[in-house]
């Protein structure tokens, strides 16, 4: 995923070259490997860093910050924190949260958000493009593709290279030959506690439906997107640590469940 990402960084730096660039990690990254990413030689000092986003899904957060490494590298390395989904939690809950925020960073900048509506414009210029500072393009002389390669061949093989290995994740995906939507919800609550996330379409004859699961928490409701425009219907991918595979197994024979394949995480 690394070189992926830096390939995808130099391409977009060279055809695309944006004024203002948001990237948007997965959940289990380190952010200070991507930090170090951008000051990359081959980018001639082309990006400046700004701003570093922590959203925290507020019904979820406390729970999962005692068992993953990564919310805790993530919450150090932030500079701005997103306590989302406030009307979900009490107020003792949120209070909660900010104490673990405060003992990486004594005064943070934090928002309480739902749908984290947050003020862009502080953080962003979006004027014309003249308003925006130019910095250099990085493209005196663009690599060739080998080029490139023996550069992030040369990268990995440093003895100085310092990569953080993701929280150990797996996803397994079981198919659905139901009829009856309640099976999704009797899976649902019958899941193992660590299972992280779940999510897939779903159709019990009466049209599609999405089925949602975070931590223990989810829905099942219809979606608007058209039928053909998804590609595995009745599939669901869960994701968690792999200890909970077994659980989720176990979780599938209330119903008309087949599993189908156990992937590591960061290759889906």
């Amino acid at each position: 995923m690394k070189t992926d990402f830096i390939k995808d960084l130099y391409e977009l730096n060279a055809t695309v070259k944006p004024d203002v660039l948001l990237i948007e990690s997965t959940g289990v990254a380190n952010p200070a490997d991507l930090k170090k990413d951008l000051k990359l030689s081959i980018f001639k000092g082309r990006f400046l860093f700004q701003e570093q986003f922590c959203l925290i899904d507020a019904a979820h957060f406390l729970d999962a910050y005692e068992v993953y490494a990564s919310l805790e590298k993530q919450i150090a390395s932030s500079t701005a924190f997103i306590i989302n989904k406030v009307d979900l939690v009490e107020p003792d809950i949120i209070q909660s949260i900010k104490k673990v925020v405060e003992t990486y960073h004594p005064a943070p900048l934090a928002f309480e958000t739902t749908f984290a509506d947050i003020p862009l414009d502080r953080f962003f210029e979006f004027g014309s493009a003249d308003q925006v500072e130019k910095r250099p393009s990085g493209l005196e002389k663009r690599l060739t593709d080998d080029e490139l390669d023996r550069f992030l061949e040369e990268m990995l093989d440093s003895p100085d290279l310092e990569i953080t290995p993701p929280d150990t994740l797996v996803s397994v995906a079981y198919q659905w030959r139901g009829n009856d939507l309640d099976q999704i919800g009797e899976l649902a609550r019958s899941l193992p506690k660590d299972v992280v996330r779940a999510k897939g379409f779903v159709d019990a004859g009466d049209g599609m439906h999405t089925f949602n699961y975070v931590m223990g928490t989810w829905t099942v409701e219809p979606t608007d997107i058209p039928v053909e425009k998804i590609a595995h219907k009745n599939v669901v991918v869960f994701i968690g640590p792999p200890q909970c595979m077994d659980g989720i197994a176990d979780a599938s024979q209330g119903g008309d469940w087949k599993g189908k394949a156990i992937f590591e995480a960061y290759t889906i």
